[in-house]
């Protein structure tokens, strides 16, 4: 018996009211709580049902996925055909494209087959313990997150199914030193473990690669030099001055001292001065480390 399309967008809409005033009134559905997230799942299928009946018109995938979406409603209608029994996946999990730090989600759906259904999910192959949830949820994101997530499904009667891969990317944190210029040698403090250097300026580092560092005022001025980066940083061994820069430094392989990473403070890495850094009083001063 072929679904009426048009009759069961209604029964989901009147399905996404019924269900959003039960839990606004924290009441149940059909004797079990339902989680929030429930009503948005309905509410993403009814759209897609609706938007694809549109553009299509009815089809078998199209029927199967509205069966799926009034059984979810809790309005099945007097004289239609019952829920579909093939096993099939009616929501694949999306790729995303987030920053370091952010969070990420990925959601499978499926209709028909025996329920209960299990859920497990795999990173790059590998499975994740703990992860047997329709949902996927991460937290505080990083470079190591990156790659492909994908669910393998299973129903009561052994019937398997396994989502597409949906791929996670994670665009790198913006990564930042900072620099100080003066008179005072902060070498005993910071070798101490006390960083209360009040820096000029920030610069932006690409990971692991030479550092340019670009001291605003005649170098003469800037006497004592400070960098700072982030301990994840590859050392620097040389310095030169940037050819792009008229300043002169002391032509002398001792004006920095070994890269510093004190005990106390364990998240940087200081490149200091050893002496003052020029006599040049008219130009300003563009360091790089390599």
């Amino acid at each position: 018996m072929s679904v009426n399309i048009p009759l069961y967008i209604q029964y989901g809409q009147i399905g996404q009211f019924s269900l959003a005033n039960k839990y606004a009134n924290d009441l149940i559905f059909k004797g079990v709580s339902f989680a929030p997230d429930y009503i948005p799942l309905l509410f993403t299928i009814e759209e897609t049902v609706e938007d694809q009946y549109n553009l299509t018109g009815s089809t078998p995938s199209l029927e199967w996925l509205a069966n799926y979406m009034v059984a979810l409603s809790g309005i099945w209608p007097i004289n239609t055909t019952p829920p579909v029994t093939t096993f099939i996946i009616v929501i694949q999990p999306s790729s995303l494209t987030v920053d370091t730090g952010d969070n990420a989600s990925f959601l499978v759906a499926v209709a028909g087959g025996t329920q209960p259904y299990n859920y497990q999910w795999y990173f790059n192959n590998v499975l994740l313990s703990g992860e047997t949830d329709p949902t996927l949820d991460l937290t505080n994101v990083d470079s190591g997150d990156a790659g492909n997530y994908k669910c393998v499904i299973t129903d009561d009667n052994g019937q398997v199914l396994t989502s597409v891969n949906a791929v996670l990317t994670v665009n790198a944190a913006a990564i930042t030193g900072s620099y100080y210029y003066g008179s005072t040698d902060y070498f005993s403090a910071l070798s101490g473990g006390t960083d209360n250097i009040t820096y000029q300026g920030t610069f932006p580092i690409t990971h692991n690669a030479n550092i340019s560092v670009p001291y605003p005022i005649a170098a003469g001025n800037n006497k004592f030099l400070v960098i700072r980066v982030p301990i994840g940083e590859s050392l620097k061994s040389n310095w030169f001055n940037t050819a792009l820069n008229n300043g002169t430094i002391i032509p002398t392989d001792f004006i920095f001292r070994v890269p510093l990473q004190p005990a106390g403070l364990p998240i940087y890495t200081y490149y200091l001065t050893l002496v003052e850094a020029s006599f040049d009083f008219n130009n300003p001063n563009v360091l790089t480390l390599s």
